[in-house]
């Protein structure tokens, strides 16, 4: 593990849970900090990290990311049904994960947090700690559901 990226983490989580920035500012913040301090690595098998296994390898794909990153945003008291994990698929129908709050998306592929209507991506579904939606092509929600996410549900037995 890098001790300077722990030494940050730990900065901008104190900072952010004393500041009296809004919400969208904190997540400003938590996507600058994972998209610049964690470095992009392809997992062969599609393990999903949580927040601390992605600080102690310094490494993740896009799953890694957007669960890191929502993991800290809850941490700083962003409301949970305010934030979501979509699946999307990318242009070349690739799968990506990212997150999502009040229609802007955070994702470790892009440098700066996009409007959903100007994404490239293609939602799919959507989730977060207590709900399951369909979404579609313009980013809304068009059912909540629920059906099985394996990898989530094993995750969140983990942390």
């Amino acid at each position: 593990m890098n001790n300077s990226t722990l030494d940050a983490y730990i900065f901008i989580k104190n900072a952010l849970l004393t500041s009296k920035l809004s919400d969208g500012r904190k997540l400003l913040n938590i996507n600058q900090f994972f998209n610049t301090h964690i470095s992009y690595e392809k997992d062969d098998k599609d393990y999903w990290q949580t927040l601390n296994e992605t600080l102690v390898r310094g490494r993740g794909d896009c799953e890694d990311f957007a669960i890191a990153k929502y993991t800290l945003a809850l941490k700083v008291g962003i409301k949970p049904e305010d934030l979501m994990l979509v699946y999307c698929v990318q242009e070349a129908k690739q799968a990506h994960l990212v997150l999502v709050w009040n229609s802007v998306v955070y994702d470790n592929a892009v440098e700066d947090a996009i409007e959903c209507k100007h994404s490239k991506l293609v939602p799919v579904y959507g989730f977060n700690i207590g709900s399951r939606f369909l979404i579609d092509k313009e980013w809304n929600k068009i059912s909540t559901k629920h059906f099985p996410l394996k990898m989530w549900d094993s995750l969140n037995l983990k942390v």
